[in-house]
């Protein structure tokens, strides 16, 4: 299980605001719920469909765009959100490694960014314009560990984090470090057979003492991995139910349940989500999905007499 289970975006480098529209379109893509790795299943997506760039609009209004290598990684990006504009160029090694990301102004100045250099297990990162690192990755394959370090002014070496994982993913352990001493630690465990999951949250003192060990969250899966059940102690000393998730038989959600919010999903007969509705304190909204090609081609959106649709172009590899 990954320190992180990642909420599909397009975004592969950064988690910045998305638009409307771009966040519709990962819906009508349609990733499983239980595919956790994000940017396997966005390359995935884009090589299948020959795909180079995508561009979003609200509106006939331009939001967001994406281009592609061939191998489906993400050069260029470009998004708007809450009246900001987010632009990202990356570039790719022969293996396939990130070897720079820069984020520019919404003019298109440059406004800073890293570059990464690779040796082995060792993934260094710099500032671009630093000869000084300022972080490295020491990933053990064969030992299902990796490390985690930032640099000092003084360019020595400090632990950030450990995670140690098994082989079947189903348990991982992050240690969190402070002036070379643990001080936090997370479990993350999923048995399969109960299918059921959670994390734990260990705190200790500068003496590397148990303080205090509690559940931060946990849930319940279905066969397919798929959570059906989510519980939080985020706000609360207590676990408690805070979502419940429906799937058929073809791993599709068909609805999420939460205390504020009703969505629910319909499909057709090629599996492509057609309608999400969605029941909150903005009344009952609705959105219908259109294809062309087996590619999303618009999205309305409609509550009560507002109306707002969001269309794709595509350019292909020739």
């Amino acid at each position: 299980m990954n320190k992180l289970l990642f909420v599909f975006i397009l975004i592969s480098h950064c988690c910045f605001g998305q638009s409307e529209s771009k966040q519709n379109f990962t819906i009508a893509i349609h990733i499983p719920d239980n595919n956790r790795n994000s940017v396997a299943a966005l390359q995935k997506f884009v090589t299948e469909h020959n795909i180079q760039q995508i561009r979003c609009y609200e509106d006939k209004k331009l939001v967001a765009m994406l281009r592609f290598d061939t191998k489906g990684n993400a050069l260029e990006e470009m998004d708007t959100y809450a009246n900001s504009v987010s632009r990202i160029n990356s570039e790719y090694d022969a293996l396939n490694r990130c070897t720079r990301v820069a984020f520019h102004h919404a003019n298109g100045d440059f406004n800073y960014g890293y570059k990464y250099t690779y040796d082995g297990p060792y993934k260094t990162e710099f500032k671009i314009g630093d000869s000084i690192p300022k972080k490295r990755t020491i990933e053990l394959k064969d030992e299902n560990i990796t490390i985690y370090s930032n640099y000092t002014d003084t360019k020595e070496r400090e632990i950030n984090s450990i995670i140690f994982q098994n082989d079947d993913a189903s348990y991982s352990r992050e240690l969190r470090y402070t002036d070379g001493k643990v001080y936090l630690e997370f479990k993350y465990f999923y048995n399969p057979k109960k299918q059921e999951g959670g994390t734990k949250v260990i705190h200790y003192d500068y003496n590397g003492t148990k303080i205090s060990e509690e559940d931060r969250s946990a849930y319940k899966t279905d066969k397919n991995g798929n959570r059906i059940e989510r519980y939080s102690a985020y706000a609360t000393d207590t676990l408690q139910l805070i979502s419940t998730h429906k799937f058929n038989e073809k791993n599709q959600v068909l609805e999420h349940k939460y205390p504020s919010q009703l969505q629910n999903f319909e499909y057709n007969e090629n599996g492509q989500i057609v309608k999400k509705t969605i029941d909150d304190r903005n009344g009952i909204t609705v959105l219908n999905f259109y294809y062309k090609d087996s590619l999303p081609e618009k999205i309305v959106k409609r509550n009560g007499d507002k109306k707002l649709t969001f269309s794709y172009e595509y350019e292909y590899f020739k």
